[in-house]
């Protein structure tokens, strides 16, 4: 299936916006004399985990608006794997020393109040 054109600007908006926390959280790591490379690879892997759940969340509604006959079930059966995914990643995050266990959960936590504000920015007016 190929995503739709919305799924892919939504997204594209969605990750720009997480690296941005990212670039944010290393400065901060930065400031503090806590850096290193963990910090960095935890925010890319906390990045790739919020956008990937974010694309297949986007491609989830719409396979389900296409599907007829059970759209509720079907998007339900993906959020569980959706979930999985998610958890492998961070797991892989908090438990594997080659990654920041706070970089690699702020991009994730910042999804949500990032969203919103993508919104407020790029409100369109239909």
């Amino acid at each position: 299936m190929k995503p739709d054109a919305t799924v892919l600007r939504e997204t594209r908006n969605l990750l720009i916006g997480l690296l941005i926390v990212s670039i944010i959280v290393n400065f901060i790591y930065v400031g503090l004399g806590k850096w290193d490379y963990t910090v960095l690879t935890g925010a890319l892997l906390g990045t790739l985990a919020a956008t990937v759940n974010f694309f297949l969340l986007g491609l989830t509604v719409q396979q389900a608006t296409e599907h007829n006959n059970d759209p509720k079930k079907y998007a339900h059966r993906s959020y569980g794997l959706r979930m999985i995914l998610m958890m492998g990643l961070l797991i892989c995050g908090v438990l594997l020393p080659y990654f920041n266990v706070l970089a690699t959960l702020l991009p994730v936590l910042f999804t949500t109040p990032l969203i919103l504000l993508l919104r407020v920015l790029f409100m369109r007016k239909e």
